[in-house]
This record gives structure tokens, sequence and C-alpha cells, in this order.
């Protein structure tokens, strides 16, 4: 089963990442770890030109498929591919369609059984933000139309089975532990609890 946790900064994706290691998932870091300095730069200046990213961001996000696709059958993303995507659609840069379709693509990252979307509001993200010591976080990241768009990228252009889940009270554990009984037959099952669990909050 391999799971990907998806959606904007200090979503809590790295938190409940950790919590699944604990049931047997290999956490997969995400593909920005995967970065060297000479390609940050690159990926500054394309970004600051407005010149799609996605060539070098591809190339970066199969090396993390060479290092773990094989390591385990149970795995949890740090992000996925799909971020890539999500971002530059969210700058209006909206190719994402064309690759999508292309197998050759495709068969350069890790695709998922399962994505969840961990959702979270502005000033909760603002709030974690500065909690953690990001002072320095471009502040499109934190945009809540940057963030919206990004949403809706998975609402709208993937075919991938998608949970989205609010984490403005995020309880990692207690996720962690619904999410790995999960398989993919038994999605709107989980929906159901945590959209249950929201109401009784």
């Amino acid at each position: 089963m391999i799971i990907a946790l998806e959606g904007g900064i200090c979503g809590g994706k790295t938190t409940l990442a950790k919590e699944l290691t604990k049931y047997s998932y290999l956490m997969v870091p995400e593909y920005m770890d995967f970065i060297t300095p000479a390609e940050q730069q690159q990926l500054d200046n394309l970004h600051n030109a407005g010149q799609n990213a996605l060539g070098l961001l591809l190339k970066i996000e199969k090396r993390r498929k060479d290092t773990y696709l094989n390591k385990s059958s149970n795995i949890v993303l740090d992000r996925s591919f799909l971020t890539l995507f999500a971002y530059e659609y969210a700058m209006n840069n909206d190719d994402c369609s064309r690759f999508l379709a292309d197998k050759e693509i495709m068969s350069r990252v890790i695709q998922p059984d399962l994505v969840v979307y961990l959702d979270v509001n502005g000033d909760t993200r603002r709030q974690r933000c500065y909690d953690r010591g990001d002072f320095d976080m471009p502040e499109f990241y934190l945009d809540e139309k940057f963030n919206n768009k990004n949403k809706d990228f998975f609402l709208t252009k993937t075919n991938f089975q998608t949970l989205f889940l609010n984490t403005d009270n995020l309880n990692a554990q207690e996720m962690a532990k619904q999410i790995s009984k999960i398989d993919t037959a038994t999605t709107a099952h989980l929906h159901n609890f945590f959209y249950n669990q929201k109401l009784s909050r």
C-alpha cells in the first residue's frame, strides 16, 4: 500500500508520516529533501522567471523512486509527484493533463494507491509556520488563493483516490491508527470516521 500525504505547507504531513512509521510504513522524505544546492538555485530561477519547472522536479522525483520504491510494500510519501503538478497548477502553469497522460513521465514517479490531502485554515497555517521558525517562508506558500488552487487540483484534476482531512486540530496518533487500517476498498468508511470525529469535536 502506497499512501501519499498532500496539502499546503504546515498541514501536518511530516508529523502524520512519522506516526505511520509506527505501523510498519516506510516514510519517504519529500522530494525537496533530494534536491542539490545547484538544483535549488535552478528551481528558484525558473520560478522567479515564471517558467515551468516540471522537468527539473521530475528528475528529482525519479531519484526518490529509485531510492525507495522497492524497499517496502507499505510506503508513506511525504508529498508525492502530484505536488509537482499541483504547485505548477496553483502558479497558473496548467500543463498537468498532458503530463499525467504521458506514460514515460509516469514511469519515473512513485504512484500512490491513496492520496490523503491534509487541509488547514490560513490562520493555523501561519501560526504553525511561525511556531516552527520558518520566518523566511516565501509568502506565496502562505497565500490563501495559492493554497485554494492547490487543493482544487486534487479535487478536480486527478483520478487518484483522495481522502480530504482537516487538520486544524490535528491528532496525528489517531489519524495514523485509522489510516494504517485502510485499503482501497475501505476509503469511504475511513472518510466517514474522520467526518464523524470532526463533528464530535
